[in-house]
């Protein structure tokens, strides 16, 4: 599902945790979903926040080393592999 100007919150959670493994899978449509999920979320959510004597802080920066990764494996995906055939013992 790709995320929208009206996407919520807990829509790009959903859309982050749903393509988190991007990278152990070796997925392009996974790491460009992550990515977006990421960036909806660092711009959405505050750095911190608290209530009644409760903190939350979300680690901006764990997170966009994640979105780092993701782009630079994005990138390398649309460089053109070279194949170089190379004959076997039972080439003919």
């Amino acid at each position: 599902m790709a995320l929208t100007s009206s996407s919520s919150i807990a829509d790009a959670q959903a859309q982050l945790l749903a393509n988190i493994t991007w990278e152990e899978d070796g997925s392009v449509s996974e790491a460009a979903a992550f990515v977006q999920a990421a960036l909806f979320l660092l711009v959405m959510l505050p750095v911190s926040g608290g209530d009644q004597g409760y903190s939350l802080v979300n680690n901006v920066q764990a997170l966009q080393t994640q979105v780092d990764r993701a782009k630079m494996f994005l990138n390398l995906s649309k460089v053109p592999q070279v194949t170089f055939l190379v004959p076997g013992l039972d080439f003919r």
